[in-house]
C-alpha cells in the first residue's frame, strides 16, 4: 500500500522536531478526539490517523524505519499517499485503484504472489474492523465485488487465504456469500481443467477410438 505521509497528517514539515510533533498532535487531537465528536465516525477515523502518525514519529525505531522507507520511495520518484483518514469510502477507492492496476497487468508476466498479498492487505483486520464500526454493508459489497474481479489472474492455490478473509467481509454484507461461493467453485473447476485437460482429452480420445473399433 502507498506509504502514508505522517508529517502531513500532523500538519508538519519533515524537519519538525519531537517538540513540534507533540505540540501539533495535541492541537489536532483536541479537534478530532472521539470524546468531543461522539458518534462522528469520520472524526474517529481522523483521530486514528493522527494517533498512528504520532506513535510512529515519536518512537525512535519506528521513526527510523519509516524515514528509510520514505527516502527510498522519494528516491524512486514515487508519490506518498494523500493524508486522508481510513474510511469505508477510502477503502472502496483502494479496491478500485487495485482493480484498475490489475486491468493493465500483463497476465503472463505478473507477480501472482504480490497480487495475492495486495488483495489480503485490503482485507486486513484494521479495514474489516473499520467497516464493521461504520456498519458499511454497501461499501463492503462494493469492495468484495472489486476484489473478486481483481483476483481473477491469480493462481487458484494462492487464493485460499484470500477466500478466508472474504468470508469475514461477507459477515458484514451477507449478499457477498453466494458471489464468493460461485467465484471459488468456478476457479476450482478452472484450475482442475487446466491441470488435467490433456489427460481428460487423452481419455476421451482413447474412449472414442475404442468405441469406433467396437462398431466395426
Amino acid at each position: 500500500m502507498p506509504l502514508k505521509d505522517y508529517y502531513k497528517i500532523l500538519d508538519l514539515s519533515p524537519g519538525a522536531t519531537e517538540t513540534d510533533i507533540k505540540k501539533s498532535f495535541r492541537r489536532l487531537a483536541l479537534r478530532y478526539h472521539p470524546d468531543v465528536n461522539q458518534g462522528n465516525k469520520y472524526a474517529e477515523a481522523w483521530f486514528r490517523e493522527l494517533q498512528e502518525a504520532y506513535d510512529t514519529l515519536t518512537d525512535a525505531a519506528k521513526k527510523d524505519a519509516y524515514l528509510q522507507d520514505r527516502w527510498l520511495l522519494q528516491s524512486q520518484g514515487k508519490n506518498m499517499a494523500r493524508p486522508v483518514p481510513l474510511t469505508p469510502d477510502t477503502i472502496v477507492a483502494e479496491a478500485r485503484e487495485l482493480a484498475n492496476r490489475v486491468a493493465d497487468l500483463d497476465r503472463f508476466r505478473m507477480d501472482h504472489q504480490q497480487l495475492a498479498q495486495s488483495l489480503l492487505q485490503l482485507l486486513d483486520d484494521e479495514r474489516l474492523d473499520l467497516l464493521r464500526s461504520f456498519n458499511a454493508a454497501q461499501e463492503a459489497q462494493n469492495i468484495g465485488q472489486l476484489l473478486l474481479n481483481s483476483s481473477s489472474p491469480v493462481d487458484y492455490p494462492l487464493l485460499q487465504p484470500f477466500y478466508q478473509r472474504m468470508q469475514l467481509l461477507a459477515n458484514i454484507t451477507p449478499a457477498l456469500q453466494p458471489l464468493i461461493a460461485s467465484n471459488r467453485n468456478r476457479r476450482r473447476q478452472q484450475y482442475f481443467w487446466e491441470r488435467n485437460q490433456w489427460w481428460i482429452l487423452l481419455l476421451l480420445t482413447v474412449g472414442l477410438c475404442a468405441g469406433i473399433a467396437l462398431m466395426q
